[in-house]
């Protein structure tokens, strides 16, 4: 049995207008509905995602675009490791000890 035979036609309609007919029938069976809150949902509150999108890019932008000098660890197999980088010269840094940071931090600055 054809699955569109639930659907009544007109048997002197083309085959064309019933194929048409029944796919119309189909896509209001399978098209979204609104639900009865977002509809309504009141309009003056902010929009909570414009608002994300703007920290986000802010957040973004302070790190990116900072010339200071950013300083981190990373645990190792051989232990902790110091990094540093400096985004004004372009220098990168990493060693052992933190002893060794402190040598090449004073070192930066008196060449600077």
């Amino acid at each position: 049995m054809n699955s569109f035979s639930q659907f009544p036609t007109n048997s002197s309609q083309p085959t064309s207008q019933v194929t048409s007919l029944h796919r119309q029938r189909l896509e209001k069976l399978w098209a979204p509905t609104t639900s009865p809150t977002a509809a309504q949902a009141p309009t003056s509150q902010p929009d909570i995602t414009a608002w994300f999108k703007q920290v986000g890019t802010w957040l973004l932008n302070s790190i990116t675009n900072s010339q200071q000098l950013r300083i981190w660890t990373k645990i190792t197999p051989d232990g902790l490791q110091w990094h540093a980088y400096d985004p004004a010269s372009g220098h990168k840094f990493s060693a052992q000890s933190e002893e060794e940071l402190r040598i090449w931090l004073e070192t930066r600055h008196q060449r600077g």
